[in-house]
């Protein structure tokens, strides 16, 4: 079978499920009793402790989790019945390559997405995702893929800032209903960081924060190699001046490009709305309860409303 999402298309038609975010709020709800789908953020994986077995985590980054990085497949086969749901052009755009061999050792089911060639367009300048353009010829980004299953016009060929972006189109293409959004807060600034020596990840874990940190170093050392390897100084410098503007500031990385995210999330929505899908965002702090398509409920009166998703203890 295809590894393309499109195959996933109303496999969960009307079951619940929740999106699970790495914010501090992530571990206000009772994932053990509730009987939807679980679909899980990136990184926020390594905070949930085991406690409970997510259906599906997506990623789209170069940090965690890499497929050519043998900790993070050893880590994502530790879980039971996990589909990864992983970006191969946000993860093998530029430092990392794609190789088949490191897709055999994973014990999980995977599919593939696209979260940038919107029209098929290639990057300015070229990067390594472009190849897949030429190699899934009839591949469509996410959001374009959603928008041709839900028959709606596609409006948002931009490039938001997080994972729960595509996290909630992937809920969608699924079928989920209703959906509830828990641990998503796209903070502007780094409300928590003065405690924690400017870093904010997430809920606290300490394993956690070991994990990324090794992986944030090592991919700091390859893309230093693979900037001066191809002569592109500015991108580096670039980076520099960014995490210096970071560093003083307390903003966080969601501060960039946080309009588009706002303006993909509203999009999303209207497609829920248009499809009789509810969507609830169950983090108080969370950017997304400025969004008016979605509703903000907190979990106990989810739980209450919604007592037949969650078993009786």
């Amino acid at each position: 079978m295809s590894k393309d999402i499109k195959n996933l298309y109303n496999k969960h038609i009307n079951k619940p499920c929740v999106i699970v975010g790495s914010s501090k709020s992530l571990n206000d709800f009772d994932y053990q009793n509730f009987k939807g789908i679980k679909i899980v953020c990136g990184a926020t994986i390594l905070r949930i402790n085991k406690e409970f077995n997510p259906n599906y985590l997506i990623s789209s980054n170069t940090i965690f989790p890499i497929p050519n990085i043998p900790e993070h497949i050893r880590i994502i086969n530790s879980f039971n019945k996990l589909t990864w749901i992983i970006s191969d052009t946000g993860t093998f755009c530029d430092i990392w390559d794609f190789q088949k061999k490191n897709f055999k050792k994973i014990k999980n089911k995977y599919f593939f997405f696209d979260e940038r060639h919107f029209f098929k367009k290639k990057c300015v300048p070229l990067k390594k995702c472009c190849s897949f353009i030429e190699k899934y010829p009839n591949r469509t980004t996410i959001n374009e893929t959603l928008s041709n299953l839900a028959k709606v016009k596609f409006k948002v060929p931009i490039k938001g800032i997080s994972i729960a972006e595509h996290a909630l189109s992937l809920a969608l293409i699924l079928g989920c209903n209703p959906i509830f959004i828990q641990g998503v807060d796209l903070p502007k600034k780094h409300y928590s960081a003065k405690k924690i020596n400017k870093k904010y990840y997430g809920a606290k874990s300490k394993k956690a924060d070991e994990i990324i940190d090794t992986s944030i170093k090592l991919a700091k050392k390859k893309y230093k190699k693979f900037y001066f390897k191809n002569y592109q100084i500015k991108p580096y410098v670039s980076q520099i001046i960014k995490n210096i503007y970071f560093f003083f500031t307390n903003k966080s990385e969601y501060d960039r490009d946080y309009n588009n995210s706002k303006q993909i999330f509203n999009w999303l929505g209207k497609i829920a709305i248009k499809n009789k899908k509810k969507v609830y965002i169950l983090s108080k702090n969370s950017m997304l309860r400025n969004i008016s398509v979605f509703k903000y409920m907190n979990f106990f009166s989810i739980k209450y409303k919604y007592s037949k998703f969650f078993k009786k203890t």
